[in-house]
């Protein structure tokens, strides 16, 4: 029996101390209080502390409670509810939970006010605000607590864990999380590799700028102890033109020429220069190698990847326009030119080529040659210089585009008024007339209007 009340005893006082420690408790936005109110189910819950900090109770409306202590809350509660209530003599308040109020805005998917645990993190807010969005600006997101902005770099924690790095909240902070410089003033979809394209930083005195003869020149965020090779991988690596002899590292103080080549060969990381926040780094192009030489050869016109390649010694004609992606859906194959360093020009038919390579050889190419593959007849302006005399067939009269037109021994009459884009209202097509021989040879008539309604053999035309 005397242990049983001496438990009691200290339950009781342990209760009451816990119970005396909430009284003196400030209250904040985004507490939850508990207020007893026995036989009443309109306060069964507990009521959340608003962003302005007042509670919406039943029958009696708003109450502002931020910045008091539970006891003096208290007293305000029973001269409101006694009006309202008979019997309030078991009325008592109490906290329930201690939670924030947090406000996340700007590049996240559900920007809103969220409600946080008492420890809750920069982290937490956003997750709860459904996460970032693709082009969020992860270094320099904002804390704004009254007229006081916070800039703190979340993407820093992310990569080390730091939680340091994030500042503390407190209710009725509003974190904003700004967009990419990449994505401007418009919300837009796109990858990770989009955004690595132009670099991942901002602010470039915080950064390491690379470009020149880089896949993806941009402005990539320095990190502590970041050497060249790193900066350079961001970038995706130097180009086939690179000359990674002569790579400049412009600095605060005078630029300095970095060896990779070298330093791959060695090893020597003595030779590595220093990288800080603002360094720029340029890798320059092997002039000599990309001017006019005997090893490059030059593709153009209607190839899918017009541009300089580089040759070797035995190289092909095919070997080039295949590096050139071959010839596109406008390209006309039957008439490109190859023309020669020394100024001689050489007509090439792929399609001959194709149907009989032992009469048809391709040309032989040399450094310094270009490859050009002019556009078909049919797709650009008719002209009569378009095709060469020898080749080509005249149509002229009251057709709708009168012109020179290639000729094929496959093409019939009417593939030839097709090309002309057939006659016109006032034509006679009863008294069409042939010409052979530039005008020298035999006139014929040709009347497609009888053709048109009894038929005939105008292959033979």
């Amino acid at each position: 029996m005397k242990l049983f009340c001496c438990l009691m005893l200290c339950f009781t006082f342990l209760s009451a101390s816990s119970i005396a420690f909430a009284q003196g408790d400030i209250i904040d936005s985004g507490d939850q209080l508990f207020i007893f109110m026995p036989g009443e189910k309109d306060f069964e819950k507990p009521f959340q502390v608003d962003a302005s900090g007042s509670i919406q109770l039943p029958e009696v409306g708003r109450i502002h409670v931020k910045g008091k202590t539970l006891t003096a809350v208290l007293e305000e509660l029973k001269q409101s509810l006694s009006v309202v209530f008979r019997d309030i003599s078991k009325l008592y308040i109490e906290f329930r939970a201690r939670e924030k109020l947090v406000t996340v805005l700007g590049y996240v998917n559900d920007p809103r006010e969220v409600v946080l645990p008492e420890l809750g993190n920069v982290q937490m807010a956003l997750n709860k605000a459904g996460g970032m969005l693709a082009g969020a600006q992860l270094d320099n997101m904002q804390l704004q607590r009254g007229g006081k902005v916070i800039i703190f770099n979340f993407k820093r924690y992310l990569e080390t864990g730091d939680e340091t790095l994030l500042p503390a909240l407190r209710s009725g902070d509003i974190i904003f999380v700004p967009s990419s410089p990449l994505t401007g003033n418009v919300q837009m979809i796109f990858d990770a590799r989009s955004l690595k394209l132009g670099g991942d930083a901002s602010d470039t005195q915080k950064a390491v700028t690379v470009f020149g003869e880089v896949n993806t020149p941009g402005t990539f965020s320095y990190v502590p102890g970041m050497t060249i090779i790193e900066s350079l991988m961001k970038a995706n690596g130097v180009t086939r033109y690179g000359n990674v002899g002569k790579i400049r590292i412009i600095g605060a103080k005078e630029p300095q020429v970095f060896d990779l080549k070298h330093y791959l060969d060695t090893g020597d990381v003595s030779k590595l220069p220093i990288i800080k926040p603002g360094t720029t780094i340029f890798v320059p192009i092997q002039v000599e190698d990309i001017k006019v030489g005997l090893q490059v050869v030059y593709v153009m016109g209607q190839v899918n990847k017009p541009g300089a390649y580089e040759g070797r010694e035995g190289i092909t004609f095919m070997d080039m326009l295949a590096n050139a992606g071959g010839p596109n859906r406008y390209a006309d194959t039957q008439q490109i030119r190859v023309l020669k360093l020394n100024g001689e020009t050489f007509r090439f038919d792929l399609k001959k080529y194709s149907d009989d390579p032992a009469n048809n050889p391709f040309p032989d190419i040399d450094g310094g040659d270009v490859i050009f593959l002019p556009e078909k007849a049919d797709m650009i302006e008719k002209s009569w210089l378009i095709e060469a005399h020898n080749e080509a067939i005249k149509i002229i009269g009251a057709v709708k585009n009168p012109g020179r037109y290639q000729w094929d021994d496959d093409m019939t009459f009417l593939d030839l008024l097709g090309h002309a884009e057939g006659p016109t209202e006032k034509a006679d097509l009863a008294k069409i007339i042939i010409v052979g021989n530039d005008g020298l040879g035999e006139r014929q008539l040709f009347d497609l209007e009888q053709f048109m309604k009894v038929g005939g053999d105008y292959l033979t035309l």
